[in-house]
C-alpha cells in the first residue's frame, strides 16, 4: 500500500512538471546574460566579434516595471525593456520629420501563430526539463523567454550597411547556470497530443483514492488526493 502510494505522488509530480509546459517564460530576468558571435565583412576577410549583454532590474520607468543594461548606470540609461502578456517592448529612438524622439516599440511578440508576422511554423521542444514555445521564421529562430537566435534581445539586430553579415547566440545565461545553446534553438520538437489528456484532467480537478485509482463519480467516505493534495470526504 504504501509503495503504491508513494509512486502516486512521484507520478503526480511527474505530471505537474509536464504541465508546467502551459506556462509563459519570461524573457526579462534579472542577471540574464546572451553570448553572441558578429560577422562583419572586411576588405581582407569576414571578421568575427564575440560579445556579450547582461540586463539588471526591475526598475521603475514611464510608471511600469523595466529592464536596462547592466552595464549602464541608472542615469545614463536611455534605452529600457518591459514584459506584458507575451509581449516584450524597448524603449527605442525614433525618427519622424528629421526629429529624434524616444517611443515604447514592439519587440517581440510570442503570441504569434504559424502565418502571422512571418512566422512559418510553431512547435514546442524540451531543454533541461522545461517546455518552450518555439517560432520558426525563415530567417530566424524565437524561443519564448530566450529570445532570437541570430539577435538575442531584440527581434531584429541594428544592421550596418557593406559591413554587417549576421550573428549567432552562443549561449544564455541565468547568473552561473547555462539555460540554453545554440543547438536548443535548433533541436527537434516534441509531441505535445499526449499532453492535452492530463491538463483536461488538471482543469477538471480528477479525484483519485490512494491507489492512484480515478474517481470519476462522487468520491465516498475515506482518503483521496487532488491536485497534489490530500483530502477527507467524511
Amino acid at each position: 500500500m504504501m509503495k503504491r502510494i508513494v509512486l502516486f505522488i512521484m507520478m503526480l509530480s511527474i505530471f505537474q512538471s509536464i504541465l508546467a509546459e502551459d506556462k509563459s517564460h519570461k524573457l526579462l530576468v534579472n542577471g540574464r546574460t546572451w553570448n553572441y558571435m558578429t560577422y562583419y565583412y572586411t576588405d581582407e576577410e569576414p571578421d568575427t566579434v564575440y560579445g556579450s549583454m547582461t540586463i539588471d532590474g526591475p526598475y521603475e520607468f514611464d510608471g511600469r516595471q523595466c529592464y536596462k543594461f547592466s552595464n549602464v548606470s541608472l542615469e545614463e540609461a536611455t534605452n529600457f525593456f518591459y514584459e506584458q502578456d507575451g509581449k516584450v517592448y524597448f524603449y527605442d529612438i525614433m525618427v519622424k520629420n528629421h526629429n529624434y524622439y524616444y517611443a515604447w516599440t514592439l519587440d517581440f511578440n510570442f503570441n504569434l501563430n504559424a502565418g502571422e508576422d512571418g512566422v512559418i511554423s510553431v512547435d514546442t521542444i524540451l531543454v533541461n526539463n522545461e517546455y518552450y514555445r518555439r517560432l520558426n521564421f525563415s530567417h530566424d529562430v524565437w524561443i519564448e523567454g530566450i529570445g532570437s537566435l541570430e539577435s538575442a534581445l531584440f527581434s531584429t539586430w541594428g544592421l550596418v550597411p557593406g559591413t554587417f553579415m549576421g550573428s549567432e547566440v552562443i549561449s544564455v545565461y541565468d547568473g552561473d547556470k547555462c539555460i540554453f545553446t545554440t543547438d536548443n534553438f535548433r533541436q527537434p520538437a516534441v509531441s505535445t497530443t499526449g499532453l492535452q489528456g492530463l491538463k483536461s484532467q488538471q482543469n477538471t480537478e480528477v479525484s483519485y483514492d490512494l491507489l492512484g485509482r480515478c474517481i470519476q463519480n462522487k468520491p465516498r467516505k475515506g482518503l483521496y488526493i487532488k491536485n497534489g493534495q490530500k483530502f477527507v470526504v467524511k
